[in-house]
């Protein structure tokens, strides 16, 4: 249940986020651009789980949850390579490639937040009140933590806090691939 409570809380906090950063970087109205970025990449990821019924593997869940905090930092750092320009919408064509080229690189951490929760109510169904409560638990806690992180620090260095936030799990993993992977995030993002 750590994980879905961590990986809840950090999805939304990224959610969140990125709504900020793009009602700066972006025209307003493209901040609720992000909610439909994540409910692309919940959806493609329950594709995914639907098609390849060996995904859904318990032992997965770390491996799912490491793929979550590499993403966030990452589809950022990728986003920001993209020279979309909203202003030239209406008259070049290439924009339509980048904003689609948007969505699909936004929409990796919520991909593998998608894998996270999917997986942990089919494979421990048993404990379906549990894994909902960390689920909704993490929802909350991460919309009033983004509201004290994005007071305290710039949303540019928040996406970073939240990717370490994610990967904090992961230090306790049994696989020992897992913690040197989450250490080397760890420094990665610090690094950066």
């Amino acid at each position: 249940m750590p994980a879905v409570f961590v990986a809840s809380l950090c999805s939304l906090s990224y959610e969140i986020t990125l709504m900020r950063i793009f009602s700066i970087s972006l025209w307003y109205h493209f901040a609720f651009m992000v909610i439909s970025i994540a409910m692309l990449g919940l959806a493609a990821s329950g594709t995914v789980l639907s098609l390849y019924q060996e995904l859904k593997d318990e032992r997965r869940i770390g491996f799912y949850l490491f793929f979550f905090s590499a993403g966030i930092p990452l589809s950022y750092l990728l986003a920001n390579e993209i020279p979309f320009d909203p202003a030239k919408l209406s008259w070049d064509k290439a924009q339509l490639f980048y904003i689609t080229l948007y969505y699909l690189i936004l929409s990796i951490p919520f991909f593998a937040f998608g894998l996270i929760v999917s997986t942990a109510f089919s494979t421990m169904s048993e404990k379906s009140g549990l894994i909902y409560g960390a689920d909704l638990t993490g929802a909350g806690t991460g919309s009033v933590f983004t509201l004290l992180l994005l007071s305290a620090r710039s949303p540019e260095k928040a996406v970073f806090l939240i990717s370490l936030i994610s990967v904090t799990p992961l230090f306790f993993s049994k696989y020992r691939v897992l913690r040197r992977s989450s250490l080397v995030l760890l420094a990665l993002n610090l690094a950066v």
